[in-house]
């Protein structure tokens, strides 16, 4: 009995997933769903009127969280649309042109029409992945945007925008096989 290349069977599974609209798309659901386990105490927890606040301690940090992980949902959806137009080549074992966070330009290689509502939005969302999500302060004082902020729409515009890139998605692997 021969021994098992690890090597090339790792080389294949990376490459397999990297090229594969559909191993984005299962991430891009698993932080979905993440994002809205967050999301529901911290809308619990928002005031309405007639009504206090229903929080019995203060979920407020996880909206912040929660656009972490929504902009992630995102950000994969955006590279499955990436990879099903043009998949990317593997060299030296990476996957050339798909590493960063960087929503709005692969939305736009990927010829995604979105509303300046969208991009405002996304522009957000970028900034919780790449920092605000995860740490009090950015690398620099420069990073720093007074629009820290968590919109009580976030949660619906959220779903909105990943149900429509979810839905273009879907088309565009269908039409190609």
């Amino acid at each position: 009995m021969s021994e098992v290349d690890w090597a090339a069977v790792k080389a294949l599974a990376y490459e397999e997933a990297a090229t594969t609209p559909q191993s984005w798309l299962n991430l891009a659901d698993d932080l979905r769903r993440a994002a809205e386990a967050v999301w529901a105490p911290f809308e619990d927890a928002l005031p309405r009127p007639g009504r206090p606040s229903r929080a019995k301690s203060s979920p407020f940090g996880y909206g912040a969280v929660f656009l972490m992980l929504a902009g992630l949902a995102i950000e994969n959806l955006a590279k499955g649309l990436v990879v099903q137009r043009k998949p990317p080549e593997i060299k030296d074992g990476k996957a050339v042109g798909i590493a960063g966070h960087g929503i709005l330009a692969r939305l736009k290689s990927a010829a995604v029409p979105l509303t300046n509502q969208d991009r405002e939005f996304i522009r957000r969302l970028e900034m919780f992945v790449s920092w605000a999500g995860r740490y009090p302060i950015p690398l620099h004082v420069a990073q720093m945007k007074v629009e820290k902020t968590i919109h009580t729409t976030d949660g619906d515009q959220f779903k909105a925008l990943f149900d429509r890139l979810k839905t273009l998605l879907l088309r565009l692997v269908k039409e190609s096989q």
